[in-house]
């Protein structure tokens, strides 16, 4: 892969390559032009483009990726771009590096068209027909291409105007001295960190990972809906939902759907493999046993996980399908509440734990065993402040 997907996109350029599923699930690559465009959208953080192909106005959504024209959905998805190329009759190969450099460079400056010479030879190539043609004998055309690779491409996308919205949940919801506090943030006893300042707010984009946790929100709501034990849980980042969850994806009830805080040393081996929170550490010493990944819905609690370093911290932001909760309030749960909990889990009947801290924080800490029930959204970059 061309790029790392922990790399911030935020220069306009022709980007990579975007395309669209076709018959057969085989994918297609849109014109230059319209790409770019939907490239630039995407990187301006917009959640979505209306592009034109063959006349028709085609509806991109830049969250979902899809596209849709009249009453037809297709998939759609970007791929790091590798290079110009034209096709014989026998195959596609490369523009040599000159040629294909001047192409980038005059789609990138939003000409509609690029004339060089190859050879003794001049041709002209048109952005939005993808097409070359001599200039000295017009019947004389071959297809071209922006080539993509085979992998989609995820990545993070800062979002600098939401940076409030986050600083808000740091600024009204405190977490009180623990015990974690001093023994895994490094934190002096009995003390908690004044303030916090949000310096970055990035979103998650990868079309594959959100597409798996659709699937698993539908059998989550399922087996909701069949469930006695189902009730509706309540969060303290319910404020964050509006501002954060587009209208076309809110957030579920039927599966109980919540954004949650996730602290962790090892938020940079998430974003290294593809935002895969199972590489989230399990602690030995967790309310519920060590095989779960484990959630605030505050910042300031999640914060005690995120490191001894007090400049350049990440939290990560994750929409979280609670489903069928379990509930205690014990302090410090047995070994025989924690295997209880294991056994239901197991089942399938539930789907995680909320754990009320009464008699310590005041807080309530979420454990979820199955990671395809949670979608890493957005990173947050902060600090403390003694």
């Amino acid at each position: 892969m061309s790029t790392s997907p922990a790399s911030t996109a935020t220069t306009e350029g022709a980007g990579d390559v975007w395309q669209f599923a076709g018959r057969s699930n085989a994918w297609y690559d849109y014109a230059a032009d319209a790409g770019l465009a939907l490239d630039r959208a995407y990187r301006r953080g917009s959640k979505s483009a209306d592009i034109e192909a063959k006349g028709l106005i085609v509806a991109v959504d830049l969250q979902a990726f899809t596209q849709t024209c009249g009453k037809k959905t297709r998939n759609v998805r970007r791929v790091p771009f590798l290079g110009w190329q034209f096709q014989t009759s026998a195959c596609w190969r490369d523009f040599d590096s000159d040629a294909s450099d001047r192409l980038e460079a005059a789609l990138c400056a939003d000409q509609p068209l690029c004339v060089f010479m190859h050879g003794s030879s001049r041709y002209e190539i048109v952005f939005s027909d993808m097409r070359q043609t001599r200039c000295d004998d017009p019947s004389r055309r071959r297809r071209v291409r922006r080539r993509g690779g085979e992998t989609p491409l995820p990545e993070l996308v800062l979002w600098r105007v939401l940076i409030p919205a986050f600083q808000a949940n740091f600024d009204e919801f405190r977490a009180p001295w623990s015990r974690d506090r001093t023994n895994r943030a490094g934190w002096p006893a009995k003390t908690v960190p004044s303030r916090y300042v949000v310096n970055n707010v990035e979103k998650v984009y990868h079309p594959e990972r959100w597409a798996a946790y659709k699937k698993a929100l539908d059998a989550v709501a399922a087996a909701c809906a069949s469930s006695s034990s189902f009730a509706l849980v309540s969060v303290q980042t319910r404020g964050l939902n509006a501002q954060l969850a587009s209208p076309e994806w809110a957030l579920r009830s039927d599966c109980n759907e919540v954004y949650l805080f996730h602290g962790s040393t090892a938020s940079s081996e998430i974003l290294e493999a593809h935002f895969d929170v199972s590489m989230a550490r399990p602690s030995t010493a967790s309310l519920v046993g060590g095989s779960k990944v484990y959630f605030s819905d505050i910042a300031a609690k999640s914060d005690e996980y995120t490191g001894t370093a007090n400049q350049g911290l990440r939290m990560l932001l994750c929409r979280a399908a609670l489903g069928v909760s379990l509930y205690t309030e014990e302090a410090a749960p047995s070994d025989a509440t924690k295997a209880e909990f294991d056994r239901k889990l197991a089942s399938g009947q539930y789907h995680s734990v909320r754990s009320f801290r009464k008699s310590t924080t005041g807080l309530t800490e979420f454990a979820i065993a199955d990671p395809n029930l949670i979608y890493v959204e957005w990173v947050i970059t902060y600090s403390r402040v003694a």
